[in-house]
C-alpha cells in the first residue's frame, strides 16, 4: 500500500521506519511471556515489552517504543504485584487509586526486579536490586492523600529471569504494611499518567507576580503577646505542618524525615475554630505551627497569623508583614575563583526580579577578591540593582554581612544568602510572609544535595546545623547590634552569632524546611577549626 505523501503520511513513514531501526539495532533477547496476566479490562492494564533487551528503566523510558507502542497488552491479575515467571520483559502498570480515609500514607516495594513507582507522575520509589537472587525493601516518603480524591499510579519494572515484586502501603493509623486492596484500584487510561517528574522538582509551578494578602486576626479572638521562649540557637526548632509538604528525603537510601506533621487532634482542634474564626475558609488550609505558639494559616492567596496557646486561638498583637511596595535585598559574600556560581546566582536573582511584581528585588555582593573579575562579570551581564562592593583583607562572611546590611535602603529586609543556593519561584513570597517587623525573623533550613543527588531523585540532608540563610529586616538587623561582632576571617560561626544576637533582642526565630530550596553539593576543604555545617 502506498502511502500518500502527506505531512501526516511523512510522519507517519518516519515512526514506522524509526520503530524498524530500533527494533533491528536493538539486542535481540527471548522473552517468555509471564502467565499471571490476561485480558481482562475490569483489571489493571499492563503494557509490556518483549524480545528488546531492555533491563534499564531509563533506557526503557528513552525507547521510542514507549510508553505507546508495548509488545503487547495485558491486565494484572493481582494488582500491584508480580509473582515468579517470564523472561526478559519490561512493564507498564498502571492504575487509579482512591483512599478510603485522609492522611499521611507510606508506600513499600518488596522484590528483586528494577521497578520504579510514580504518583501522579512523581517518583515516589525507586529499586535497583544488585545482583542475582538479591530481595530488597525499599519505604517511600510520606505522601498525603485526600479521602475522595483520586490519584494516578504507575508501576514501571523490568523482569531479567522469575523476578517478583509487590507494592505494599502503611495506611494513616495501621501498625504494618499491607498489600493494597482491590476496592481502591480502578483500571486507569494509561493517557492520563502525566509525564515523568520528581517528586521534589514539581512541573508548572505558577508565578508568584501578586503578592499573598495578608488578613487580620478576626476580632472576636482574644488578643495574645509573643515572646520567645529560645534563650539561644540551640532552643529554635522548626514548625510542624499540615499537610505534608515534600520534605521528606533519603540519604544514601536512609528515610530522612522533613517537617513534623501536626498531630491530628491538635489539627482538628484548630480546624474547629477556624471553621467559626475564619467562615470562609477552606476546609484544608495549609498550616505552619511553630513552637512558640505562632501559626500561620495560608488558604491560597490569602494568609493570616494567628496564635495558638494553650489549644485556643488567639490574635498576636501586630503580627503581619509589610505593607506597600517592599525592597527584598539578597547579600551574599565571595573569596576566590567563583565566576561560574557568582554568574548563576545573578542569574537567579534576574530571574526573581522580573516575577517580583509588588516586591522590588535586588542584590548586594561583597567582594573580598584582589581583582576585579566580580565586577567585570556583574557589569558584563547588566542585571539591574545588583552592586558589587569591594572590601580589601581577608574573607570575614560576618563582615560581608554586615556591610550588605548598612549599604541596603532603610526598610529594606535583608535575605542574608551564600552560593550554590537553588531557590524555589516562590522563596520571595515566603520570605516576606514570615519576617515581620520588630518581631521575627526567618532562617529556613535547606537541603545539602549529596554527590549521588539526581532531579528525578534527591538524596542528602537537611542542614539544621547553622543559619547560612536568614531573612530579616535592616532595621532589626542594626538594633540587634549584629553589625558589631567579632572578626572571624573565616566561613562559619558567625550565623551563630548573629542569630544569637537577635534572640537576645527580643525577635523571635521561624524555623522551616523549604520544600525545593536546596544547596548544591560541592567539596568543602575547610579547615579544623570550622564549623561544618550539620556534620558536627
Amino acid at each position: 500500500m502506498q502511502i500518500p505523501r502527506t505531512q501526516s503520511g511523512i510522519r507517519l513513514l518516519v515512526l514506522i521506519t524509526s520503530l524498524s531501526t530500533v527494533l533491528e539495532s536493538a539486542p535481540q533477547c527471548r522473552s517468555k511471556s509471564p502467565v499471571f496476566f490476561r485480558r481482562d479490562a475490569r483489571l489493571l492494564p499492563t503494557d509490556i515489552w518483549t524480545n528488546v533487551c531492555l533491563s534499564d528503566i531509563a533506557d526503557l523510558r528513552r525507547s521510542p517504543l514507549f510508553p505507546n507502542h508495548p509488545t503487547d497488552n495485558r491486565h494484572a491479575v493481582e494488582g500491584f504485584s508480580l509473582r515468579p515467571g517470564g523472561t526478559n520483559y519490561c512493564l507498564r502498570i498502571t492504575a487509579y487509586l482512591s483512599p478510603l480515609i485522609s492522611g499521611a500514607y507510606m508506600f513499600a516495594v518488596y522484590g528483586s526486579i528494577q521497578a520504579q513507582v510514580q504518583l501522579e507522575g512523581r517518583t515516589i520509589l525507586e529499586m535497583n536490586p544488585v545482583g542475582g537472587d538479591q530481595f530488597v525493601r525499599q519505604s517511600s516518603f510520606r505522601v498525603a492523600l485526600e479521602r475522595g480524591d483520586r490519584y494516578t499510579v504507575e508501576v514501571v519494572g523490568c523482569v531479567q529471569e522469575n523476578d517478583v515484586f509487590k507494592l505494599t502501603w502503611l495506611v494513616p493509623g495501621s501498625n504494618g504494611y499491607t498489600q493494597i486492596p482491590e476496592s481502591v484500584l480502578s483500571p486507569a487510561n494509561p493517557a492520563d499518567i502525566p509525564s515523568q517528574t520528581s517528586l521534589h522538582h514539581p512541573t508548572g509551578i505558577k508565578s508568584h507576580k501578586k503578592r499573598v494578602r495578608f488578613q487580620s486576626a478576626p476580632t472576636s479572638l482574644p488578643e495574645c503577646e509573643f515572646k520567645s521562649t529560645a534563650q539561644d540557637t540551640s532552643d529554635i526548632e522548626v514548625a510542624q505542618v499540615h499537610p505534608l509538604d515534600g520534605t521528606d528525603v533519603r540519604n544514601n537510601g536512609r528515610l530522612v524525615m522533613g517537617n513534623p506533621i501536626i498531630s491530628e487532634d491538635v489539627l482538628d482542634n484548630i480546624k474547629s475554630q477556624l471553621s467559626t474564626a475564619l467562615p470562609h475558609l477552606s476546609p484544608s488550609p495549609t498550616l505552619s505551627l511553630y513552637p512558640d505558639g505562632h501559626l500561620l494559616v495560608s488558604d491560597g492567596a490569602i494568609a493570616s497569623w494567628l496564635g495558638y496557646q494553650g489549644s485556643t486561638l488567639c490574635a498576636p498583637n501586630g503580627w503581619s508583614p509589610g505593607t506597600g511596595r517592599q525592597e527584598i535585598v539578597f547579600v551574599v559574600g565571595v573569596k576566590g575563583s567563583l565566576e561560574v556560581k557568582v554568574e548563576q546566582l545573578i542569574r537567579n536573582v534576574g530571574r526573581l526580579q522580573k516575577e517580583a511584581g509588588e516586591f522590588t528585588v535586588s542584590m548586594v555582593i561583597v567582594d573580598f577578591n584582589s581583582d576585579n573579575s566580580i565586577s567585570h562579570l556583574v557589569e558584563e551581564m547588566a542585571v539591574p540593582r545588583v552592586r558589587v562592593m569591594k572590601v580589601p583583607g581577608r574573607f570575614d562572611r560576618g563582615l560581608a554581612m554586615s556591610i550588605g546590611a548598612v549599604n541596603s535602603p532603610t526598610s529594606s529586609l535583608l535575605f542574608l544568602m551564600d552560593l550554590d543556593i537553588q531557590m524555589p519561584r516562590d522563596i520571595i513570597q515566603t520570605v516576606w510572609s514570615h519576617t515581620i517587623r520588630g518581631h521575627s525573623a526567618f532562617a529556613p533550613s535547606t537541603l545539602r544535595l549529596s554527590p549521588t543527588s539526581t532531579p528525578t531523585s534527591l538524596d542528602g540532608y537537611w542542614d539544621l546545623g547553622g543559619f547560612g540563610l536568614l531573612s530579616v529586616y535592616r532595621s532589626d538587623f542594626i538594633r540587634a547590634g549584629a553589625v558589631n561582632r567579632t572578626p572571624t576571617y573565616r566561613w562559619g560561626g558567625e550565623d551563630f552569632e548573629i542569630v544569637q544576637k537577635l534572640i537576645e533582642s527580643g525577635l523571635v526565630i521561624l524555623r522551616q524546611r523549604l520544600p525545593y530550596l536546596h544547596h548544591s553539593h560541592h567539596v568543602t576543604n575547610y579547615g579544623n577549626d570550622l564549623w561544618l555545617s550539620g556534620r558536627l
